[in-house]
C-alpha cells in the first residue's frame, strides 16, 4: 500500500448463525423428518391409498427434507464468502487514490454492518420472516381440508392429527428460520454487490487482467458469489417440481412457477454483475481498438509482408475470446443449467402430466 494511505479497519461481520446455531439448525433439519415419520406411522399415513399422498408418496416434502440443510449451509457460505471478498480490494481494484480508497472503505464498512443486521436491516429480515409466515398460514389453511386445493387427501391434512401438527411445525421452522434468512441475504448480497461494483465502475478502478486463467479478466470471484445465490434459488426448483409430481391438479400453477424461476435466475445472473460486465467490456474495447490501430499502422507501412504483425493479431484474437461477464467456464455452464432447468422441468411436466 502506498505510503500515507490510511485504510479503515473493517468490522468483522457478525456470523449469520453462530456455530452452535448452525449445528442446531442442521440437527433440526435432520431430526424433524424422523419425528414426522413417527407421527405418520401413528396416523397410518406413511402410504395412503391412491390418489392420496402419504409421507412416502409426497415428493414435495422429500425435496424439502433434502434441500433444507443445503440452504442453511449455502446461506452461511454466501455471507462469509461475500464479506471476505469485498474486503480484499487489492484483488479487484487498481489505481486507487487515497480519497477513492477511503470512500470505497467506507462503502464496504457500511455493507458489512448491514450484513450484520445493523442500520435497521433487521427489520427487512423481519419482513422476510413475516412473508414466510404468511405462506405458512396459507399452507395451514389449505391442508385443513386439502381436497378442494389438491384434489386428494395428504398425510399433513388436519384429519391426520399427528402428521398435521408435526408437519406444520416443520413448515414453520423451514419458512421462518431457513428460507426467510436465505431470501434476505440473497437479495441484500445482490443489492450490495451492485452498489460496490457500480462504485468501482464509475470511478474506473476495476482491475482487469486479460491473461487471467478464468478468461474473464480475473473477475470470476464475483461470478462465483452469484453462483452461490443461484444455487440457493435452485433448491426451490426441486421443491416446486416435487409438489407438482405429488399434486398434478395444480398443473398450471406449477408450470407458471417453474417458468417464473427461469426469469428470476436470468435476471439474477445478469443484474448482480452488470457493472463488472460493463467495466470489462469497456477496457476490452479500448485495448482492442488500440491493438487494431497499431496493426493497421504496421500493415500500411511500406516494410514488406515479413512485417505482418502476427503477434498483435494473436493478441487481438485472444482479447476477442475474453468473456465480459465474470463467469469462468465451469461456472458459466452451471449458471446456464440453473437458468434453463425450471423451464425444462416445466416442459417435461407438460409432456408427462
Amino acid at each position: 500500500m502506498p505510503r500515507g494511505r490510511v485504510r479503515l479497519k473493517f468490522p468483522a461481520p457478525r456470523p449469520l448463525y453462530p456455530r452452535r446455531t448452525q449445528v442446531a439448525l442442521i440437527a433440526l433439519s435432520v431430526l424433524f423428518p424422523v419425528v414426522i415419520a413417527v407421527a405418520c406411522r401413528i396416523d397410518g399415513t406413511i402410504v395412503m391409498p391412491t390418489p392420496g399422498a402419504g409421507l412416502a408418496q409426497h415428493f414435495g416434502y422429500w425435496a424439502i427434507f433434502v434441500t433444507t440443510p443445503c440452504i442453511v449451509l449455502l446461506t452461511v457460505y454466501l455471507v462469509a464468502t461475500y464479506a471476505s471478498t469485498i474486503q480484499r480490494t487489492q484483488d479487484y481494484c487498481v489505481g486507487l487514490t487515497p480519497t477513492l480508497q477511503l470512500r470505497l472503505d467506507r462503502l464496504i464498512a457500511l455493507e458489512l454492518r448491514r450484513l450484520s443486521l445493523a442500520e435497521n436491516m433487521v427489520w427487512v429480515l423481519v419482513l422476510c420472516v413475516f412473508v414466510g409466515f404468511c405462506c405458512w398460514v396459507l399452507n395451514v389453511v389449505n391442508t385443513i381440508s386439502p381436497v378442494p386445493t389438491y384434489g386428494h387427501d395428504v398425510f399433513d391434512a388436519y384429519g391426520h392429527r399427528y402428521g398435521y401438527y408435526t408437519a406444520k411445525a416443520y413448515d414453520l421452522f423451514v419458512a421462518a428460520a431457513v428460507w426467510a434468512p436465505a431470501a434476505f441475504f440473497c437479495l441484500y448480497t445482490t443489492f450490495s454487490m451492485v452498489s460496490i461494483l457500480r462504485f468501482i465502475y464509475e470511478n474506473d478502478i476495476v482491475s482487469v487482467n486479460f491473461f487471467h486463467p478464468d478468461n474473464c479478466g480475473g473477475t470470476s470471484r464475483f461470478g462465483n458469489i452469484n453462483l452461490i445465490i443461484l444455487c440457493i434459488y435452485a433448491n426451490s426448483y426441486a421443491i416446486i417440481y416435487g409438489n407438482y409430481v405429488t399434486h398434478h391438479q395444480t398443473y398450471f400453477a406449477m408450470i407458471a412457477a417453474l417458468i417464473g424461476c427461469t426469469a428470476v435466475a436470468i435476471v439474477q445472473s445478469f443484474l448482480a454483475v452488470y457493472f463488472i460486465h460493463r467495466a470489462v467490456a469497456k477496457k476490452k474495447r479500448q485495448v482492442i481498438e488500440a491493438v487494431t490501430a497499431q496493426m493497421n499502422a504496421l500493415i500500411s507501412a511500406p516494410t514488406g509482408k515479413d512485417a505482418f504483425p502476427s503477434d498483435l493479431l494473436a493478441y487481438r484474437n485472444h482479447l476477442m475470446g475474453v468473456r465480459t461477464f465474470p463467469y469462468a467456464r465451469g461456472v458459466l455452464i452451471a449458471v446456464s443449467v440453473i437458468q434453463a432447468a425450471p423451464t425444462v422441468l416445466g416442459f417435461l411436466s407438460k409432456a408427462h402430466p
